[in-house]
């Protein structure tokens, strides 16, 4: 039986630190081995060697700390650093562009229960396929000494869906292996995670700027191809509808069919819904907060902190008042996350109409998007009031949504995310798992353990083993320039 299978962009797929992707500890993982699934064995993931795709910037950082301690200074240290630095991407560029990473060797399995892949937005969840991929992927790339893989997002979502590099899946998409599972499992398909949506509005914060998928809904459905949508990173509202709709009436047509329910007559969907932009710390806000009512009407006994900008976590007010750095501005901050409220609307209105006309109840929303804003520690003016599990509030310290900062061989700030602002690591993770377990389990699913935190904890090498050198990108210009260039990268596809 599938007793889980995961579709999603770059969280599923266990992106943390600009890499994709550390799939063994990500959410969907430590949900699988609580129903009692082992990883590698009944729940297949891929692996992402050589620290992942593009650039595991912990492994940069950690490979920094070990030769320049936590202090790199004077131009001869950094010289040799940018050497450094240039050496591992090229490593990971041979690895993954003409070396055993390549999409054209096989990873040794038919297939993989968690199908995520960072980058897709909704319609991706048909539209992007193996064949798609290699319209854009390349036989003779070139080796470049300074570069880092290119066309990751379609390096990684090739290997996603096709691992076997085999001419029958070439036009296999998310949907269609959800489709391969219901119909091949002897079992049929039990519970379905998706968790969709973020990167219809994610790009926004990762260019600083907005392309507004400014059209009529007419219009947009004439756009029907994944390349056509390549030039937007925000959705309007009514078009994310559309295509959310979709997304939900393909998932009907493959698993609400005689043959399926006969086999599998209790299958579940588990529907995410859109994180706020504004709370992940990539996204600094500077200037004078002002209180405005939260859009997603969460916090509801309290208004909410809109900074005047916000920019990369490194730059600083006078640099937007300048225009010499990115940025967004407050109304423009509000505006995004109010379509992304309006995203989350349709999610839950969607799945309360399914369950009406399918007569039961088949999907569920875990509304991840209201725990982060719980958890947003500047948003709530340093007073977060989510409520973590019982296991982490007996760590030394408890974890919190600012960006990660150790001192003295100890975190002080952040926890929750990964080193690129915009992910969680394997502690946030595990919250994650917590909030969707909770459903599922209200839903009827059966686990055979809790979570185990223990292992948890000690996997999330960020918090076990401080790393001091990350405090370098508040003072060299170069090193930030670099971690810009590999998130644009990221955001661009």
């Amino acid at each position: 039986m599938a007793r889980l299978i995961t579709i999603g962009d770059s969280i599923s797929q266990g992106f943390m630190s600009l890499a994709a992707a550390k799939t063994k500890n990500s959410y969907s993982t430590v949900i699988a081995k609580s129903l009692g699934l082992t990883p590698g064995t009944n729940y297949l993931v891929p692996e992402w060697a050589d620290g992942g795709i593009p650039l595991n910037l912990e492994r940069m950082f950690r490979m920094l700390q070990k030769y320049y301690g936590d202090d790199i200074w004077g131009p001869f240290e950094w010289g040799s650093a940018a050497i450094r630095i240039s050496t591992l991407m090229d490593k990971v560029e041979d690895y993954y562009e003409r070396g055993p990473g390549s999409y054209k060797n096989p990873a040794g399995v038919p297939g993989w229960h968690n199908l995520s892949s960072f980058g897709f937005n909704v319609s991706d969840a048909w539209e992007v396929t193996p064949q798609v991929c290699k319209v854009v992927l390349k036989d003779d790339e070139v080796d470049n000494f300074v570069g880092i893989p290119d066309n990751s997002f379609y390096r990684s979502a090739y290997r996603v869906l096709n691992p076997d590099n085999s001419a029958d899946k070439m036009n296999y998409s998310q949907l269609e292996w959800i489709k391969h599972y219901a119909e091949n499992d002897s079992d049929g398909l039990e519970n379905l995670v998706i968790w969709l949506g973020a990167n219809n509005a994610l790009g926004t914060i990762l260019d600083m700027s907005i392309d507004l998928t400014d059209m009529s809904l007419n219009d947009y459905k004439l756009l029907n191809d994944h390349f056509a949508k390549l030039k937007y990173n925000l959705w309007k509202p009514d078009l994310f509808e559309y295509d959310y709709n979709t997304l939900l009436d393909k998932v009907i047509g493959i698993l609400d069919t005689p043959e399926h329910n006969s086999k599998q007559p209790n299958w579940k969907i588990f529907l995410g819904t859109v994180p706020a932009v504004t709370i992940a710390p990539i996204a600094k806000g500077v200037g004078e907060p002002a209180k405005e009512t939260d859009p997603f009407y969460v916090i509801t006994h309290k208004d909410i902190n809109y900074f005047e900008y916000y920019t990369y976590l490194v730059f600083h007010r006078e640099g937007c008042i300048s225009g010499e750095v990115p940025y967004l501005t407050r109304a423009q901050a509000f505006e995004i996350d109010s379509y992304i409220s309006g995203y989350n609307q349709s999610i839950k209105k969607l799945a309360h109409e399914k369950n009406e006309q399918l007569g039961t109840d088949r999907f569920f929303v875990v509304d991840t998007n209201a725990s982060l804003l719980k958890m947003a520690y500047k948003r709530n003016g340093g007073e977060p009031y989510f409520e973590f599990p019982e296991e982490l509030l007996e760590l030394t310290r408890k974890p919190d949504t600012r960006y990660y900062k150790a001192e003295h061989n100890r975190v002080i700030e952040g926890g929750i995310f990964s080193l690129d602002g915009v992910h969680p690591g394997e502690i946030g993770h595990g919250v994650i798992a917590h909030e969707f377990m909770k459903v599922m389990g209200n839903a009827g699913v059966n686990f055979d353990s809790g979570l185990n935190w223990a292992e948890i904890v000690t996997s999330d090498k960020l918090n076990t083993v401080p790393l001091e050198s990350v405090n370098e990108i508040y003072q060299h210009d170069k090193l930030v320039k670099l971690i810009m260039r590999l998130l644009k990268i990221f955001g661009k596809r």
